[in-house]
């Protein structure tokens, strides 16, 4: 039988008592589920206030990253504006070195024989005679 209509049609001290245990057994279980809500409440609002303290350090280390990747991008531009650079420089080196290997080719061939010269040179010029 339902609390509501029992309390409403007790007639007797007996059925009153026993209405009021039910009802009384009914608000501890009430209070019960209550002080538990409220318990999460309070923790779910420590919670929200610790995420909420955090957030501004969460926006901090964003802008701080933000930073930081715009920093390394234009250290990776200069980087490889700067490797493109030595890349040209190796290949003049290498040219300058292959040039300074043929002057001394040439001295050599000059103070050894001079007709060896000549004819080096015809070759290297595409000449059909000698000089």
């Amino acid at each position: 039988m339902a609390l509501e209509s029992s309390s409403r049609t007790v007639t007797s001290l007996p059925d009153l008592l026993a209405s009021l245990s039910a009802l009384q057994s009914r608000e501890a279980a009430l209070s019960t589920t209550l002080d538990q809500l409220l318990s999460n409440k309070q923790t779910l609002a420590a919670s929200i206030d610790r995420i909420q303290s955090l957030a501004s350090y969460v926006d901090e280390l964003h802008q701080e990253s933000s930073v930081l990747v715009q920093n390394v991008s234009v250290t990776a531009n200069t980087a490889e504006r700067v490797g493109g650079k030595v890349r040209i420089l190796d290949e003049e080196m290498r040219r300058v070195k292959d040039a300074a290997e043929r002057v001394n080719l040439i001295m050599e061939l000059k103070v050894r024989s001079p007709l060896s010269f000549v004819q080096y040179a015809s070759r290297i010029y595409g000449l059909s005679r000698p000089l």
